[in-house]
């Protein structure tokens, strides 16, 4: 696809600071609140099968104490602050956030520069992330939707990463080594590739300043890692069993990803297939056939490609009679146009979740970050909405005739876990 043209903020600044680091800059005074979020090239999607999750657990010690300042120490720097400072990996990109107060943001950018360059890295601290990360993909996994859906992507992807769980494995995580998350460390979290995005109640100046004086580059810079685009492989049906009153399922395909020009009538065929109560596996196979516990679709594009996948919670013996039914919603999009009253909700509904999803600076700076960060520049941020609307029932169609052919299928039954 090709980037839309710059944002037409009036205050909007763009610059390349002298440590290499490019800086979006988005001043308001419509409230007091500061968001900065540092996009990082560094995808979750380089892991190896062995090192699915090492990335993620790399960001989350990042607040594990630096060195000068332990755990508690840095916890209660950021308590007394009352800021907030994040850092999580998706498969695109890592990311780092700072939320605070004009009044703290002096303080609370020196606190996110000593978390992002000098980790300690404690092994006592790294042992306790790991039975954290640990107890987490448990709980994950219990969770029935979310095992069915991890096994879901395991299947589309074939092996690729980006079939890969952010959180890892626990066969993973239990052998991760510190010099595995120190060698990560150093080499690609580098100040001078990172693009940063500020929004909020800032002097641009001073933020210039700080940056510069905190960050520092390395030399020579860090490589750029690469991800290779997913193989497709041949759709799949698997059988699991847990121990549960439920089945699951999921049925899904690959999609699009950011780069392409489909990306606004994938969006906007999602939405009728499967987003909010009036989509249609919602109105036809919950409310009207008395299926489903549960049940919607969801689009994750991703810089090389992505998906769209369909799930139903259901009781067993309504599972073969679910699977026909979203199947059936599947292949009706394809067979008749999309009603003009059905496509204005369905396109009205992702343009409204869009716009109020930007209501704080936080969200507003990371879609200004995501929209470059994918390639599609962040002009893309006032351009989507006019993409979405400009989406007729035709391009729905065609959508639906492109990507969703055969499909991927998980089906979890009651058993023995």
């Amino acid at each position: 696809m090709t980037p839309v043209t710059p944002l037409s903020h009036p205050f909007l600044r763009v610059e390349t600071l002298t440590n290499g680091m490019r800086a979006v800059f988005k001043p308001s005074d419509a409230n007091d609140i500061v968001s900065m979020m540092c996009f990082l090239p560094l995808p979750a999607a380089i892991e190896g099968a062995a090192e699915q999750g090492l990335i993620q657990f790399m960001a989350k010690m990042l607040l594990r104490g630096t060195l000068t300042r332990s755990n508690a120490d840095l916890a209660e720097a950021i308590d007394s602050l009352g800021i907030s400072i994040s850092f999580s990996a998706a498969d695109d990109y890592s990311e780092g956030t700072l939320v605070c107060t004009s009044d703290t943001f002096v303080e609370g950018l020196a606190l996110l520069a000593d978390t992002f360059q000098n980790p300690a890295f404690e092994p006592e601290e790294i042992e306790k992330e790991r039975q954290n990360t640990i107890a987490g993909i448990r709980r994950a996994d219990d969770d029935l939707l979310s095992y069915a859906m991890r096994h879901f992507l395991k299947e589309l992807y074939g092996g690729h990463p980006y079939g890969f769980p952010g959180s890892g494995l626990v066969e993973t995580v239990s052998e991760f080594t510190r010099d595995q998350i120190v060698s990560l460390h150093q080499e690609f979290v580098d100040p001078g590739r990172f693009l940063v995005v500020c929004a909020g109640n800032f002097d641009p100046e001073k933020a210039r300043e700080l940056l510069t004086r905190h960050f520092r580059a390395k030399e020579p810079p860090t490589a750029v890692p690469n991800v290779s685009p997913p193989v497709l492989v041949p759709p799949t049906v698997t059988k699991l069993s847990r121990k549960s009153e439920q089945a699951f399922l999921c049925a899904g395909f690959h999609a699009c990803g950011f780069d392409s020009p489909d990306l606004a009538g994938v969006r906007v065929l999602n939405a009728v297939l499967g987003e909010g109560m009036s989509s249609r596996l919602f109105l036809h196979l919950r409310d009207e056939k008395g299926l489903a516990y549960a049940t919607g679709s969801q689009f994750a594009p991703r810089r090389l490609g992505g998906h769209l996948v369909g799930y139903i919670g259901t009781s067993p013996g309504n599972l073969q009679i679910a699977r026909e039914g979203m199947l059936a919603e599947f292949a009706g999009v394809r067979n008749i146009l999309v009603p003009d009253d059905e496509l204005d909700r369905a396109r009205n509904y992702v343009v409204g979740k869009f716009l109020i999803d930007h209501q704080t600076n936080q969200r507003q700076a990371h879609y200004l970050g995501l929209f470059e960060t994918m390639g599609l520049g962040m002009g893309w941020d006032e351009e989507f909405p006019r993409r979405i609307q400009e989406v007729d029932a035709r391009t729905v169609r065609e959508m639906d005739n492109k990507y969703l052919g055969d499909p991927t299928i998980v089906e979890l039954v009651p058993g023995k876990a």
